[in-house]
């Protein structure tokens, strides 16, 4: 068995994709009661797998200059891929340090337990750290994966549920502002000022990447790939 670790090829991009979870139509998180599943059913509802043209075009976004992917060969076929995303994050002393963030991991159900993704992860640490970003992070779907990768929890998250009749809204140390429902094209204006308001005094905040805020991000998107209206505070 002949395994290689490297990154892929605009040729093998749709390759890449077919290997991970959501690209096939699979959940990439956690069931219920976990705090990472926001809905009341036991498991999401299944969505359906990428279609040939959606495969063709994420394959050119996998090729973003701030997306870097790696993928497992064995034998020449490809099994497991993961990347890093070029991003910067907020530490403390409120500077932002730039950062990989881990995403898009998968290895075929036929190919785990063979240290396919710690080869992986290696290939992406050396990588990260050539381009000049000391730290790493990512946002699990099962905790107890990533550990023998070197991660620890860096914040947690809980999902808490109560009756309307036992809630109340507190009074606010801060000005409430206001909400406006605005189209896309004044949301894209605002949000990036918003998000940069915040994301400078918010330990572990990330930055967006580059071009981002041209898609507004609305769920679920719309058949266009166009939304309509965006809530903005104000």
């Amino acid at each position: 068995m002949k395994i290689e670790i490297r990154p892929v090829e605009r040729s093998e991009a749709v390759d890449y994709l077919k290997v991970l979870p959501y690209v096939n139509g699979l959940p990439n998180w956690e069931p219920a009661p976990s705090a990472g599943h926001g809905g009341p059913e036991a498991w999401p509802p299944p969505r359906k797998p990428a279609t040939e043209q959606q495969l063709e075009a994420w394959a050119d976004e996998v090729m973003d200059d701030h997306f870097h992917p790696q993928a497992a060969f064995v034998d020449g076929k490809l099994v497991g891929g993961s990347a890093m995303l070029s991003l910067a994050i907020t530490v403390p002393g409120l500077r932002a340090v730039p950062f990989g963030g881990v995403t898009a991991t998968g290895v075929i159900a036929t190919h785990r337990r063979r240290g396919l993704l710690r080869g992986m992860m290696q290939a992406m640490f050396d990588e990260a750290l050539a381009r000049g970003e000391p730290l790493a992070a990512l946002s699990a779907s099962e905790g107890g994966i990533y550990g023998r990768f070197g991660f620890s929890p860096a914040t947690m998250r809980a999902r808490w549920e109560l009756e309307r009749i036992d809630a109340r809204f507190i009074d606010s140390e801060f000005a409430a502002g206001s909400l406006e429902l605005v189209d896309a094209a004044a949301a894209r204006q605002a949000w990036p000022q918003i998000h940069k308001q915040i994301r400078q005094r918010q330990i572990g905040e990330l930055a967006p990447q580059p071009g981002r805020w041209t898609a507004c991000p609305m769920r679920p998107p719309a058949p266009t790939g166009r939304c309509g209206t965006c809530c903005t505070v104000t």
